[in-house]
C-alpha cells in the first residue's frame, strides 16, 4: 500500500510526473490516507459497550440513522469543495455539519449549480476564499515541500 500510495500520481497520470507539480498529488493523498487511518483508529467503538439484547436493535437503528445522516452531510461537505472537512467529516460528524452549513468553495460544482455568476453569495464565497484559502494553500505546499522536497519547474 505504501508503494501504490508513493507513486499515485505516476499510475494516475501513466508518466513519472512525481518532481512535477502534478506530482503533489501523491504527496497530497498519502496525508489524506494517514488522516484516515489515524481518524479509524480513533474512530473503534470503546471496549465492552454492549447495549443489551433489548436494547440492540434500537442500538442499531440508531448508529444506522446517524450514520446516513453522515454520509448526506459528508457528500454535501465535498461537493461544496471541502474536501478536507468531508473526509474528516466521515468519522467526526461536527465537522461534516459544519462544513455543509458553510459556503461552498467558489468552484466547487455546489457553487454553480446554486450562486448565480455576480450572486452576493458567489461574491462572499470568493472573497472567503481569498482571504482563507490562499495562504492555507501556501502554508500546505510549504509544508508538502518540506516533507517531499519541492517539484522540478521546467
Amino acid at each position: 500500500m505504501a508503494l501504490l500510495l508513493d507513486e499515485f500520481a505516476l499510475v494516475l497520470f501513466l508518466k513519472d510526473v512525481y518532481w512535477s507539480e502534478q506530482g503533489r498529488l501523491s504527496v497530497e493523498v498519502v496525508f489524506v490516507a494517514i488522516a484516515l487511518c489515524g481518524l479509524a483508529v480513533l474512530g473503534w467503538v470503546p471496549a465492552g459497550f454492549d447495549p443489551g439484547p433489548a436494547g440492540r436493535v434500537a442500538a442499531y437503528l440508531g448508529i444506522i440513522l446517524t450514520l446516513i445522516v453522515n454520509l448526506v452531510f459528508t457528500a454535501v461537505c465535498l461537493l461544496k469543495g471541502k474536501v478536507w472537512c468531508g473526509v474528516l467529516g466521515v468519522y467526526i460528524g461536527l465537522i461534516a455539519l459544519v462544513g455543509a452549513i458553510r459556503l461552498a468553495r467558489p468552484g466547487s460544482p455546489w457553487a454553480r449549480w446554486r450562486y448565480p455568476p455576480g450572486s452576493r453569495k458567489m461574491a462572499r464565497a470568493r472573497a472567503r476564499e481569498q482571504r482563507y484559502a490562499q495562504p492555507v494553500h501556501r502554508l500546505r505546499i510549504w509544508f508538502q515541500d518540506l516533507i517531499a522536497g519541492r517539484p522540478d519547474h521546467r
